[in-house]
């Protein structure tokens, strides 16, 4: 419903014939969750279906990376010993114990994001169909940070990427989850989609995000996918972008996992200063958070910065106040939606001096800096 008509809208800016297509340099998919690649499979689809009906292509992608579920449990790096980041730790050491208690009643809110291992098939498929290479960059394995020896910067298009994540540990984490799904269910050995479920935020195809660092004359760009902030720092830490417990000054950042406030605290806002923050939330689970809101104000008091929404302040509300609604039903102890307080109107509707608010005017938001 946004990638293709935004890539058709770029298509016009360059005035492209139907006989010329937009080239894609680089595709990439953070991970496994359903709001990172099912519009992706769309656009592969739409792509495949014009190569077989001999139709000229309209968008021709060169290259793809990609940490697909089913590669990443069957690879053999993750018998390698393992490196201190991102997961293992913030995983708890009982695993099996963690998805018992989800069986038990633990919240399942995020179960239906998660994609099944299906979807990362799917796009092994299509690449192969359409000739795109897949983690050529990584000699065709896994998309990796420092730890996979993929240290230097890799230029795509006049683009400088450093991977900072994921590290090897990632890998692990997500073969020692499934392993452990696979001991308490060894009959139902193909619905491992319910071990992305079980994990909710601290899921492993969170942490496994694929996060980039990209500069381009003199600008930089963070991209987070869902991986925990405090985890990025530590992952820039590792590839010599910052001192430990230093600051990283970024033009943009994407914040963490569609601005919820489970990713993202005090020490990172603060370590993680940005003139430009994106939320690609739209209001589902409640993302973007009131509180994470509130927290980069109290943090960066009358600091110049522009909030960048995908989606419209009223929108968004309508959004996040029916999911707390939903919430509601479950427990009735919990309060009211309060607008003053909950909603987001509330707050960046007038928002403090030396902050601008942009809010996509429709379907797109450009982020001019």
């Amino acid at each position: 419903e946004s990638l293709k008509p935004r890539l058709m809208e770029i298509r016009a800016e360059q005035k492209l014939t139907d006989g010329q297509a937009l080239v894609i340099d680089l595709l990439v998919i953070s991970h496994v969750d359903d709001d990172h690649i099912n519009g992706v499979i769309g656009l592969l689809e739409f792509i495949h279906d014009r190569k077989l009906n001999k139709q000229p292509p309209l968008f021709r992608i060169k290259r793809i990376w990609h940490n697909s579920f089913d590669n990443i449990l069957g690879n053999d790096e993750t018998t390698k010993a393992p490196r201190s980041q991102f997961g293992l730790a913030s995983l708890g050491s009982d695993i099996e114990a963690g998805l018992r208690n989800h069986e038990a009643g633990a919240p399942r809110d995020l179960q239906f994001i998660f994609a099944s291992i299906k979807q990362g098939d799917d796009v092994r498929r299509l690449a192969g169909a359409l000739n795109i290479p897949l983690n050529r960059d990584f000699g065709g394995g896994l998309v990796q940070g420092e730890g996979g020896g993929i240290a230097k910067p890799i230029n795509v298009g006049g683009v400088e990427l450093i991977v900072v994540g994921p590290l090897h540990d990632e890998l692990v984490a997500l073969q020692k989850a499934h392993d452990a799904w696979l001991k308490l269910h060894p009959e139902r050995q193909a619905d491992a989609s319910k071990l992305l479920a079980a994990l909710d935020d601290k899921a492993v195809a969170n942490l496994s995000s694929i996060v980039l660092l990209a500069r381009h004359n003199g600008k930089t760009l963070l991209l987070t996918g869902d991986a925990r902030a405090d985890l990025v720092l530590e992952g820039l830490e590792k590839i010599g972008a910052v001192d430990k417990g230093g600051a990283f000054s970024v033009d943009i950042l994407k914040m963490p996992h569609h601005g919820s406030i489970r990713n993202i605290d005090a020490d990172t806002i603060a370590r993680l200063p940005a003139s430009h923050y994106a939320f690609s939330g739209n209001g589902r689970f409640g993302n973007p958070d009131r509180e994470t809101f509130d927290l980069l104000f109290a943090m960066r008091p009358a600091a110049p910065m522009t909030m960048v929404l995908s989606y419209k302040l009223d929108d968004l509300d309508r959004q996040r106040e029916r999911d707390w609604e939903k919430k509601r039903e479950k427990d009735p102890n919990l309060p009211a939606w309060n607008p003053a307080k909950d909603a987001l109107t509330a707050v960046l509707s007038t928002p403090p001096s030396g902050t601008t608010v942009t809010q996509s005017p429709g379907k797109f938001v450009v982020i001019d800096f």
